[in-house]
């Protein structure tokens, strides 16, 4: 049995890449972990990938080899090295080997010292038709160095017809004496957190234990006496006034006073001679009346002249029967009626004057603000309340239903 480097170009000994594919990836001339060259993934920023599928067989395992050096002293980037299994149809059906090295674990190439990487896959699982080895660099810190990769190897056992069933496992040797720690290197910084699976339905919530009885509520304390009101702010000016709801029923209409006397209704002036009429024609024939044409639209109104001089009222005919008055609406509650303030003495009323003509009533004048309104008095202090009666006991509370099962 013998064992095959499926890797073309393992170390990159062309000179070149070929049999790879590469993302800010070169080869380099004389920094080499063996032979005169090595690929050199970017420095800073920038990912940067190696990666080469070769052919498998379902049920092998493999052994990945890979060297590894950084090009400066800065903290060397996160490394990841994956094996995948892939189908004819070039589908991944398995995952061989998934590993990370970690921030800071590359040594400086000018050194002569490597970062040696052995690791074997998981078996290949059925469908496997092709192996794919994957180098790569994620986006790391700005001052990250650039990294070397050579001898990539991935090693398969041929010949024998497979590889044989393995043997007992021998006794194990005393172990020897542990070295010194070293260092802790630098902690890497922490990889993507992965999707979290779907949560699994609530079980069903128990019942409630029943409730106790709720003690007796102690008697509440006396009220304090409440603070004196301070002043009212001045009143804003006073909005638009809104629509004047329904007018409630009229009440009972109080006696009228006595009217004062009317003054002296002033003469009537004299009406002028009437002129001469003419004799009248003869009237001719009266012709056949056509038919009435449509009425055509009324024409705007124009504006009413001054109301003349009201001339001497005649006297009032007598006044017809009153027509039977219809029931009266029941009369809703009338609200309580504050106290009427004390009204004054009523002055003489004088002799009313010959009523004049109406002139034109002019525009109304816009309303001007309220004036600020004077300061509350001070609020009496409110009497202590007395003791509330004691709660009584609270009924036990039923069993709660069991919840439904959550949704992913």
């Amino acid at each position: 049995m013998s064992l095959n480097d499926l890797i073309v170009n393992s170390s990159f000994e062309t000179g070149d890449l070929t049999g790879w594919n590469a993302v800010n990836t070169t080869v380099v001339n004389g920094q080499a972990h063996s032979g005169f060259h090595s690929a050199r993934l970017a420095s800073g920023a920038a990912e940067a990938s190696l990666s080469q599928t070769v052919a498998a067989t379902a049920g092998e395992r493999y052994e990945l080899l890979v060297s590894l050096a950084k090009t400066t002293t800065n903290p060397s980037p996160v490394i990841n090295i994956q094996v995948l299994f892939l189908n004819a149809a070039n589908t991944v059906v398995g995952t061989g080997l998934e590993t990370e090295i970690f921030y800071g674990n590359i040594p400086l190439a000018d050194n002569g010292t490597w970062h040696n990487f052995y690791q074997n896959t998981e078996p290949a699982p059925a469908g496997t038709t092709q192996a794919q080895v994957i180098i790569s660099k994620p986006v790391s810190a700005i001052t990250a160095p650039a990294v070397l990769v050579d001898d990539v190897e991935l090693l398969s056992a041929e010949g024998g017809g497979g590889v044989g069933p393995t043997g007992p496992i021998g006794p194990t040797g005393p172990t020897g004496p542990t070295g010194a720690t070293g260092p802790t290197g630098a902690t890497g910084p922490t990889g993507a957190t992965g999707p979290t699976g779907a949560t699994g339905p609530t079980g069903a919530t128990g019942p409630t234990g029943a409730t106790g009885p709720t003690g007796a509520t102690g008697p509440t304390g006396a009220t304090g006496p409440t603070g004196a009101t301070g002043p009212t702010g001045a009143t804003g000016p006073t909005g638009a006034t809104g629509p004047t709801g329904a007018t409630g029923p009229t009440g009972a209409t109080g006696p009228t006073g006595a009217t004062g006397p009317t003054g002296a209704t002033g003469p009537t002036g004299a009406t002028g001679p009437t002129g001469v009429t003419g004799p009248t024609g003869a009237t001719g024939p009266t012709g056949a009346t056509g038919p009435t044409g449509a009425t055509g639209p009324t024409g705007a109104t124009g504006p009413t002249g001054a109301t003349g001089a009201t001339g001497a009222t005649g006297p009032t005919g007598a006044t017809g029967p009153t027509g039977a008055t219809g029931p009266t609406g029941a009369t809703g509650p009338t609200g309580a009626t504050g106290p009427t303030g004390a009204t004054g003495p009523t002055g003489a009323t004088g002799p009313t004057g010959a009523t004049g003509p109406t002139g034109a009533t002019g525009p109304t004048g816009a309303t001007g603000p309220t004036g600020a309104t004077g300061p509350t008095g001070a609020t009496g202090p409110t009497g202590a309340t007395g003791p509330t009666g004691a709660t009584g006991p609270t009924g036990a509370t039923g069993p709660t239903g069991p919840t439904g099962p959550t949704g992913a």
